[in-house]
């Protein structure tokens, strides 16, 4: 996860932190969300079933990620990460689209499938969905990612966090041969309110993205050498 380079230090993103408890109730918030897109309830008593049979499953069962089997969750965080879930969709909706979309690019930044071989950078979209929209005076095709976020503070700025950018060129380089704007979405659970970015696959748009995969390039090159020695790398505690 380059997010542990950038906000951490070298250190931190060769060694994930153990404190996974911070995150369990968002992972319940997610897993709701990703059942009841897939199941699309028709009404209130169905999403509160596919509600529960979510929390039962990680209470008991935990959860695979990336294939690899966790140990099942704390009841309170997952039941909070329930209630937070069923509470956006109650207000907000049943999210269409495709939930949990793994994408992946190679070095030359051409899509590739997640997790294969030839994958250099990789990241999961809460939400995929395809779609057109339109300006008053001509209608495109957009392609739309949606990131859940379930932490209080969370706002635009997660907009312009590298993990959006990289999210976006994948979806550029998957989809920009069908699509005239990618749109990225964040959606804070608890306030419900949702952040957009609408990249127009322009000249100025296509600049924009061409300038990402150049960041993303070094810390992907940053993090191979890292991986490659990792003895030479030393903690840095208090780096934020």
């Amino acid at each position: 996860d380059l997010k542990r380079m950038l906000e951490h230090c070298d250190w931190a993103y060769l060694h994930p932190s153990q404190n996974r408890e911070l995150f369990h109730t968002g992972t319940a918030a997610h897993a709701v969300i990703e059942r009841a897109t897939e199941l699309q309830p028709r009404n209130d008593k169905e999403l509160l079933a596919i509600a529960n049979g979510v929390v039962e499953r990680l209470i008991t069962e935990g959860r695979a990620f990336d294939g690899v089997p966790e140990p099942p969750l704390p009841v309170d965080a997952v039941m909070e990460g329930k209630q937070v879930a069923v509470n956006y969709m109650l207000n907000t909706g049943i999210p269409k689209g495709d939930p949990e979309v793994g994408m992946a690019v190679d070095q030359d930044f051409n899509a590739v499938p997640y997790l294969s071989s030839e994958a250099w950078y990789g990241c999961i979209h809460d939400n995929v969905e395809l779609g057109t929209d339109d300006d008053g005076d001509i209608e495109y095709d957009v392609v739309v990612s949606t990131d859940y976020k379930s932490a209080w503070p969370t706002n635009a700025d997660e907009l312009e966090t590298m993990q959006r950018k990289g999210q976006a060129l994948t979806l550029y380089a998957k989809y920009r041969d069908e699509v005239q704007c990618i749109r990225m979405q964040v959606v804070n659970l608890r306030t419900m309110q949702l952040y957009r970015k609408d990249i127009f696959l322009d000249e100025v748009g296509t600049e924009m993205l061409l300038d990402w995969q150049e960041e993303l390039r070094i810390l992907c090159r940053k993090a191979d050498k890292l991986l490659a020695d990792p003895r030479k790398v030393d903690p840095r505690p208090g780096m934020a």
